[in-house]
């Protein structure tokens, strides 16, 4: 008897673990996006204060290509 409980344990804990996979998963897909709008914000800031402090400032196109690829 002990074993078909264990068995029917197991299986009622198979919802809740792959509830807390996808949670996880969420979590740190959340986690990637907002690393790469904070970085892209400081790109936005850095630019916005040369530009304001030089009318001449050209943003470098090595640097546009890491701010749009975040």
């Amino acid at each position: 008897m002990k074993r078909s409980l264990s068995w029917h344990r197991g299986l009622l804990m198979l919802p809740v673990v792959l509830v807390l996979c996808l949670v996880i998963f969420q979590a740190f897909t959340l986690l990637r996006s907002e690393v790469g709008r904070y970085q892209t914000e400081l790109f936005l800031d850095h630019w916005q204060q040369k530009t304001a402090a030089s009318k001449s400032f050209v943003v470098k196109p090595a640097e546009l290509n890491i701010g749009i690829g975040c």
